[in-house]
């Protein structure tokens, strides 16, 4: 018989409120770490540790449990004294909140917020210069060694006085400084090179597109402004340049010549592009080309602006009575035709000679033409010179040309 609040369990009076091997019940034990309270098994954390769920961490240490329970750290962290801290590995280091490679980050190139220039990289924990473009390391500077002349052909190959750079190699100055302006004739015209001239720069610009006649018979000068390209051409003595100077679109009727196409009443014919060209002078041997604006297209109501010649794209015709416009010549095709309308082509505007058309530019690729909307103006090309540059739409009547050197 057992007293004092005991039970018998097997041959033992236990006290089944505080007997691990016998809580609430007999034979109920209690697991490892646990004590039996109140006839309930129940954890008792010790050394230190806390109580998180079913288990006794050390909040000092635990990643999953770290200051407190259920805060863990991330990934690429650890818990040091109950606070997350990045641990870096694999031979990087800390930087602010971010593992990286000392040896190889441009951003922390062998320490920590030390960055390397724009055109360096950082190689064995060094901010190292890479020279792109075809330049040429020569010191601390990228260099185009066929055009610099303290640099010509190779670093610190430098010309004599006298001389300048072509090619990798140093060329006796040619000719006096001069240049060569041409104006529109409606025909090619050559220009030969003089002796001891070795590069010229070029310059040209695009005709503007045609204006139109509206219903009034006044005559809007409606027509796109034509572009402008510059660059620098490597030639010799003696080779002829064949140029061609763009005309500007006519009222209702042809378009410029080199590349405007017609127009018809109420709108106009797109403007001719402007280039130069080498043997064997087809529309392929163009090195340089101002593209042409697109016509304007007036009627009653006025019905639309002529795009804009020149640059990368020409610009797309403007529409005022809801018609489509023609699209901008590009680098790799010619211009969207408008509605009732041609595309433009390689070297020529698209469009239709008849009532309410606008024609499109000439130019690398012409301008679409459009029905009653204005016609797109024709890109330009600065794919076979030096230091190229192009604007678009900034010439107004005929085109012109200027050979400098």
């Amino acid at each position: 018989m057992c007293l004092g609040g005991t039970t018998k369990c097997g041959s033992k009076c236990v006290d089944l409120q505080s007997d691990p091997a016998n809580c609430g019940s007999c034979g109920n034990a209690c697991a490892g770490g646990q004590v039996c309270t109140a006839g309930a098994c129940a954890l008792v954390c010790l050394g230190g540790t806390t109580k998180c769920g079913s288990k006794c961490v050390d909040v000092q240490a635990d990643p999953a449990n770290c200051g407190s329970c259920g805060k863990a750290c991330g990934p690429a962290e650890a818990c040091s004294a109950g606070q997350c801290a990045l641990v870096c590995g694999g031979g990087t280091t800390k930087c602010g909140s971010k593992c990286v490679d000392l040896q190889s980050d441009p951003a922390n190139c062998g320490s920590c917020g030390k960055a390397c220039g724009p055109a360096e990289v950082c190689a064995a924990g060094q901010c190292a210069l890479v020279c792109g473009g075809g330049t040429t390391k020569c010191g601390n500077a990228c260099v185009d060694t066929s055009y610099n002349p303290a640099h010509c052909g190779g670093c610190n190959k430098a010309c004599s006085q006298g001389q300048y750079c072509d090619a990798g190699k140093c060329v006796a100055v040619g000719p006096p400084p001069g240049s060569q302006s041409l104006s529109y004739t409606g025909n090619y015209q050559d220009f030969t090179v003089p002796n001891g001239l070795y590069s010229v720069t070029i310059e040209v610009w695009g005709a503007q597109g045609g204006g139109s006649n509206c219903c009034d018979n006044s005559i809007q000068d409606d027509g796109g402004p034509g572009g402008y390209a510059k660059g620098t051409l490597a030639v010799t003595p003696g080779q002829v340049l064949r140029v061609f100077v763009g005309g500007k679109g006519q009222v209702a009727s042809s378009g410029g010549w080199n590349g405007g196409a017609a127009g018809g009443q109420y709108g106009g014919g797109g403007g001719g592009a402007t280039d130069v060209r080498v043997s064997p002078y087809d529309l392929n041997s163009r090195v340089i080309v101002a593209g042409g604006g697109g016509a304007g297209n007036c009627g009653c109501p006025d019905h639309g602006v002529g795009g804009k010649g020149g640059g990368d794209s020409g610009t797309t015709g403007i529409s005022n009575q809801g018609w489509t416009p023609g699209g901008g010549g590009t680098q790799n095709g010619g211009g969207s035709p408008g509605s009732n309308s041609n595309p433009g082509t390689f070297g020529n505007g698209g469009g239709v000679a008849g009532y309410h058309h606008a024609g499109g530019g000439g130019g690398w690729y012409g301008g679409g033409g459009a029905y009653a909307a204005g016609g797109g103006g024709g890109s330009g090309y600065i794919g076979k010179v030096n230091g190229g540059s192009m604007q678009v739409g900034v010439q107004a009547g005929n085109g012109t040309a200027k050979i400098s050197w």
